[in-house]
């Protein structure tokens, strides 16, 4: 099988990271891991979902720390799980919860430790439009935001 290069354009293998600005992502591939300080954390993948950008990846790490377990229960807020409730929930329970739900983020443009362009992943609020089964009135909720 032969592969058609001649009409692709764009990146030259050089990485690039997304434009900052605000983006609607869906949560791909939460990924359950440790931190070197031995802390829970899920890695996630977050696919920008529409724009221009359309198709481009940016990446999170939400860490089950004490000081930040607050950060990941208004995210479970943010995607209507009744996870929140709970007492005993585990890391893989939050990842599977997150799988294929969107949300809105802003991404930062920054650069990695070894210079390498990444973004920053600030602000999740809730995803600017929910689609509305047939026949109903699409909602769009009403600004809800965290990590600001």
């Amino acid at each position: 099988m032969g592969f058609n290069l001649k009409d692709i354009k764009g990146n030259s293998g050089v990485r690039t990271s997304i434009p900052s600005g605000r983006y609607t992502v869906e949560f791909l591939d939460p990924t359950v891991t440790t931190t070197a300080g031995g802390d829970p954390m899920i890695k996630t993948k977050l696919k920008v979902v529409d724009g221009k950008e359309a198709g481009r990846y940016a990446f999170d790490q939400l860490v089950f720390g004490d000081a930040s377990l607050w950060k990941i229960k208004q995210l479970l807020e943010l995607v209507g799980s009744k996870l929140v409730d709970s007492t005993d929930v585990s890391p893989e329970e939050v990842a599977a919860e997150l799988e294929g739900n969107k949300v809105s983020v802003y991404l930062e443009e920054g650069l990695s430790n070894t210079q390498k362009p990444i973004n920053n992943v600030k602000n999740y609020q809730a995803a600017p439009t929910v689609v509305a089964a047939a026949g109903k009135k699409p909602t769009s909720p009403a600004g809800k935001s965290l990590f600001s």
